[in-house]
């Protein structure tokens, strides 16, 4: 029998957090979180 494994679990999200995370983090935090995770940010990227 064949044996595949599973396939690769893409996250949902760049960024999760609760409401109450979200509120106390600054928007440098939320912003590093998610350029952690894109493979490239551009300047006008970042910015928007």
């Amino acid at each position: 029998m064949y044996s595949a494994a599973p396939p690769a679990v893409l996250p949902r999200a760049w960024y999760r957090a609760t409401f109450d995370d979200f509120l106390r983090q600054s928007t440098a935090e939320v912003i590093g979180q998610l350029a952690l995770r894109a493979p490239a940010v551009e300047a006008d990227q970042r910015d928007a």
